[in-house]
């Protein structure tokens, strides 16, 4: 059982620290997080309702799984902006013009910056 959520996030991202140092090539190639103790102290963090350990448990799939679709969903639902934009990247790489536009739009309107290329994307 975890005291905080902000302590569960920190040993996160200490294990994950950890895991990169002992195979930092396997970090630099994989664009996937490997830390396994690290991932479950997300996915706890998720279950108990935390949006912001549901979006950064995504980082542990990669990126075409379904899971990364799924963890956003529910962050979103949260009203999180960041799952809204990653969302957009989503399904901008699924060549889903309706649903990533809607995406990045929700994300902005949110104040979230997309940044120059995704709101030029917005504007087509």
């Amino acid at each position: 059982m975890l005291g905080s959520i902000s302590a569960g996030y920190k040993l996160a991202y200490i294990l994950e620290d950890m895991e990169k140092e002992k195979n930092p090539a396997k970090a630099e190639e994989d664009q996937v997080k490997q830390s396994k103790e690290a991932k479950k102290i997300l996915e706890r963090l998720a279950n108990s309702g935390d949006d912001y350990s549901m979006v950064d448990l995504r980082l542990y799939y990669p990126e075409t799984d379904k899971m990364v679709r799924t963890l956003n969903l529910k962050a979103a639902a949260k009203l999180n902006t960041t799952a809204f934009y990653n969302l957009g990247v989503y399904y901008y790489n699924q060549k889903n013009k309706q649903k990533s536009k809607f995406y990045f739009k929700v994300a902005k309107e949110n104040g979230y910056d997309i940044g120059e290329i995704f709101d030029a994307y917005l504007m087509n």
